[in-house]
């Protein structure tokens, strides 16, 4: 056991609030009140043998699965009233089919729609482009857990706090017209509460945690998703393990981190409600590392030099729309980070954004 080893209840006690914080984050997404579906209009006219399940089948996502109060079905029987009998459609009937954006197949929609002639009656039902254009930007505010595992061998094995309650930022993406690709640009500023350790009574003043990234992305129609890479940027604090060996006090480090991304976005529907997400994995490409122990505290052989910590981070961001302008959104942050002591960090967040333009 090492000199700073903590005991196993003390690290299970401080995991049980982040438990119940995950547990809020579940409750907010599911208590919140669902906005209103997306529908696409689609003119059919009805030919010999057609039924209402082969007909929708023609503009339906593989697998999908209907009931009869599904709520596309529901919409599409209540806006014709003209039919009189579903279960005996007659040919050369006009059906306006309404089909929500949960199960509707982009691609066949287009296609379809693409058949029908132009400056008709059937130019009204054709939906405009829903891909974005320009510029579009969003700003956003979130509060978060962190819990930082850092050990050194032979040192310290030490659990530590750094929670944020509020962090501030902006995200922004631009859409060429008439293109698959797109650039995105985010930057946050979180403001930390004093560090607590689990080898200390009391805690310490932490500097205010910052980032950014820079993506390009590529919309990628036919699988329904979004794969974007780019850069991160990262400044976070640490804890020095040979200021608790050697003083019995703690200080805290700085380490600025560059990683390269790769991720995917993809947006889906659950419980009625849209939701986009984004999975990501990093690995670093450059680390500056300072140390603000002081001499007196640092033996010669502790000295770390700079770029020596390096290591990945994993990342998932979840947003759902509460109206036009507003969403809550959440995330998980997961980094693995080596170097003079082995790190781990653990960061779960909620908050509130609006959409600008």
């Amino acid at each position: 056991m090492s000199l700073f080893s903590i005991p196993h209840k003390s690290y299970l006690g401080w995991y049980t609030d982040d438990v119940k914080f995950i547990l809020l984050i579940l409750v907010s997404f599911l208590t919140v009140k669902a906005y209103a579906l997306n529908y696409s209009l689609i003119p059919y006219t009805v030919a010999p043998q057609d039924t209402f399940s082969s007909i929708v089948a023609k503009f339906l996502r593989k697998n999908s699965k209907l009931e009869v109060n599904t709520p596309f079905v529901q919409k599409t029987l209540e806006k014709n009233p003209h039919v009189l009998d579903w279960n005996n459609l007659k040919a050369g009937t006009l059906i306006v089919f309404f089909i929500s954006d949960d199960f509707l197949d982009v691609s066949k929609y287009t296609l379809y729609m693409s058949t029908l002639p132009k400056n008709s009656e059937f130019d009204k039902y054709k939906k405009p482009s829903t891909d974005p254009v320009g510029l579009k930007g969003s700003l956003f505010y979130m509060s978060s857990l962190g819990t930082f595992h850092q050990k050194a061998p032979n040192v310290s094995d030490i659990y530590f706090r750094q929670n944020s309650p509020f962090s501030l930022g902006g995200a922004f993406s631009f859409y060429p017209e008439e293109k698959r690709y797109s650039f995105a640009f985010s930057a946050y500023y979180s403001y930390l509460l004093e560090t607590a350790s689990t080898q200390s009574i009391s805690s310490v003043p932490t500097p205010p945690e910052f980032g950014g990234n820079f993506y390009g992305e590529y919309n990628w129609r036919k699988q329904q998703l979004t794969p974007y890479v780019g850069f991160d940027f990262e400044r976070f604090s640490i804890l020095d393990p040979q200021g608790l060996r050697n003083d019995r006090r703690i200080y805290i480090d700085d380490v600025k981190m560059l990683f390269l991304t790769v991720g995917v976005a993809k947006t889906y529907n659950l419980f009625n409600r849209r939701f986009f997400t984004k999975m990501s994995y990093s690995k670093t490409l450059y680390t500056a590392f300072t140390r603000n122990i002081p001499t007196y505290a640092s033996n010669e052989y502790d000295y770390v030099e700079s770029g020596k910590y390096q290591g990945s981070k994993i990342m998932l961001y979840v947003n759902t729309k509460l109206s036009d302008s507003f969403f809550v959104h959440t995330l998980v942050k997961f980094h693995i980070i080596t170097g003079s002591s082995e790190l781990t960090i653990f960061r779960v967040g909620l908050g509130i954004g609006y959409l600008l333009f």
